[in-house]
């Protein structure tokens, strides 16, 4: 039994060792529980932020990848008996004004007979931008169970809503694109996919100089979907490299594994190659 006992404790010190999984951050009292959610968006077609919905306390905060606060906002709505839910976070979906950033309230409508029900649209300085009663963001639909209201199409982003009093749908042209990346149910996109790019995209990382990590995020071409990311050292060696895929759009590396200096990435796919770009490891 000792015998056995001793076993099991080399086997899962061996699995520590070998894994590559490496605890970044905790934030604590963020579970997904009564009154709190927590999630990574895409504000806009390259800007992650991870989100933290306080709804007990009407707040959340938006934090930076590398788990810096990046900004924190207060709801100006009170909240009490689960009547209204964040259901959608953009930059640019709401208004043309990448200054701002915009989230959209949802109200859903309680069981017949009907009470209440509104979408309502902030900016994160606390202006009000749109509202439309006796109405909901998310709705069923013949032939699905459900049907979320904002689609990018070939004339523009549109939003759906449909009116309760009059049974009525809404139909609204937005100014933005609308990037469905989400990792929770807190977020109702209409397409889980990253919109595909004829072309491939690889963006500069961050942070840059990188101490710790670094954060690497591309976008395969339309039809692809593996991948490979290679980093070189300054006179051209290739240090490491990266399978990758279509079912995220970025990477994050531990740079303990590199020695200080500049490196060059590049991402490879089939028969194409990205231009190179750089990241600077420091102490």
């Amino acid at each position: 039994m000792k015998k056995l006992f001793l076993f099991i404790i080399v086997l899962l010190f061996s699995f520590n060792i070998n894994a590559q999984i490496t605890l970044e951050a905790t934030y604590p009292n963020s579970a997904i529980v009564s009154g709190t959610k927590f999630s990574v968006i895409l504000l806009d077609s390259s800007e992650y932020k991870y989100l933290a919905i306080d709804y007990n306390n009407s707040s959340f905060t938006l934090y930076n990848m590398d788990h810096s606060v990046y900004l924190n906002v207060t709801i100006p709505i009170a909240y009490y008996n689960s009547n209204y839910s964040i259901e959608y976070i953009s930059r640019t979906l709401f208004d043309c004004d990448n200054t701002n950033i915009e989230y959209l309230l949802g109200h859903r409508c309680s069981p017949s007979p009907c009470l209440g029900g509104y979408v309502k649209i902030f900016r994160t300085d606390g202006t009000h931008i749109f509202y439309s009663d006796s109405a909901q963001a998310t709705f069923s639909l013949a032939g699905s169970s459900t049907a979320q209201p904002i689609v990018n199409t070939p004339l523009g982003t549109k939003l759906v809503l449909n009116r309760y009093e009059t049974d009525d749908i809404m139909i609204f042209s937005l100014c933005g694109h609308y990037y469905p990346y989400y990792s929770s149910n807190i977020i109702n996109p209409i397409n889980t996919d990253v919109p595909n790019s004829s072309s491939l995209i690889l963006n500069n990382a961050y942070p840059n100089p990188a101490k710790d990590y670094i954060n690497i995020e591309y976008i395969l071409p339309k039809g692809y979907k593996n991948g490979t990311l290679l980093v070189f050292d300054i006179t051209g060696n290739k240090v490491k490299e990266f399978k990758i895929d279509n079912s995220f759009n970025d990477l994050i590396i531990n740079t303990n594994d590199f020695d200080k200096g500049t490196y060059i990435y590049k991402v490879k796919t089939g028969n194409v190659i990205s231009k190179g770009k750089k990241f600077i490891v420091v102490d």
